[in-house]
């Protein structure tokens, strides 16, 4: 004899049987009870409040206190003039490397990835100057700019909490798939 679930009512006594509907459905009953009630007791959600776009560029723009004070004392590379380099106010460049036109600059700022991107999107007052994509992660951000006739892409990673080690990769535009693109930025032409 095979055991089936309806078989069963025959041979166990009635006290004995599962109640597996039984159960199923007071967990039903009470799981609609608590969805209705909201599982707080007041009616009231305890979802927190979205935050503004004003306080979310406020917090975006705040030191990253976790990385601690700067104590990084950049010494700046005798470096000349760069076609196309567009850099923020008292950035120091440390290194420079020029191979056949395409220029690979390192250094310091003392800015957040964050302020940094928002520098870059504020147009840095260059006229010829054309933001062609940005993106930042709190602690790294990237842009890639078009300056006159050069294309610039800039990274910038945070290394203490109001500084940024960087890097700058700048070509004539006409070279432009030998300059990086930001992190997920289908930006390499424009």
């Amino acid at each position: 004899m095979t055991l089936r679930r309806d078989n069963l009512s025959g041979l166990l006594p009635a006290a004995k049987r599962p109640r597996v509907r039984t159960i199923s459905a007071h967990l039903a009953i009470a799981a609609i009870g608590l969805s209705l009630a909201g599982c707080g007791g007041s009616g009231q959600q305890a979802l927190p409040t979205p935050l503004s776009s004003e306080e979310v560029a406020a917090r975006a723009q705040q030191p990253l206190t976790a990385l601690g004070p700067c104590t990084f004392v950049p010494t700046p590379g005798d470096i000349g003039e760069v076609d196309g380099l567009v850099l923020p106010p008292d950035a120091v460049l440390i290194e420079s490397t020029d191979t056949e036109g395409l220029v690979n600059l390192r250094g310091y700022v003392a800015m957040t990835p964050v302020q940094v991107r928002l520098w870059f999107e504020a147009g840095v007052g260059a006229s010829d100057f054309e933001l062609l994509s940005a993106e930042d992660e709190t602690h790294e951000a990237e842009v890639l700019v078009k300056v006159g006739a050069y294309r610039m892409y800039f990274k910038a990673a945070a290394i203490c909490e109001l500084g940024s080690a960087f890097v700058a990769v700048v070509a004539p535009d006409g070279s432009s798939a030998a300059v990086p693109t930001p992190t997920g930025s289908a930006a390499s032409t424009g």
